[in-house]
């Protein structure tokens, strides 16, 4: 899946990066988040469990997603975990969210 923003005015794309007031405030979020869903201990690797982010870091996927239910970080596969493992996603209710968008 691949996700394409587009600002309603001026028709012109939306990048991640100007999708949040603070994008490392975000991301510190989100990786809490991530851990939660997918059973990581914080005081181990992002990839202990099996994952495959690049450099044992977190990182947010290049496909961020505004849907009727919340933000949704997807990951394809290969992006944060093998082929055969599938796509990750973590889906972020706006109650949440909302502080960190900047665009809404």
């Amino acid at each position: 899946m691949r996700s394409l923003l587009f600002d309603p005015n001026t028709g012109k794309t939306i990048s991640n990066e100007e999708l949040f007031h603070n994008k490392l405030d975000f991301k510190a979020f989100a990786e809490k988040k991530f851990r939660a869903k997918y059973k990581i201990p914080a005081i181990k690797s992002i990839n202990a469990t099996g994952l495959m982010f690049e450099k044992e870091k977190f990182q947010l996927p290049e496909n961020i997603f505004y849907t009727d239910k919340g933000l949704l970080l997807y990951y394809n596969s290969y992006e944060a975990a093998s082929y055969d493992d599938g796509p990750k996603e973590l889906l972020l209710p706006y109650t949440e969210v909302n502080d960190y968008l900047a665009v809404k």
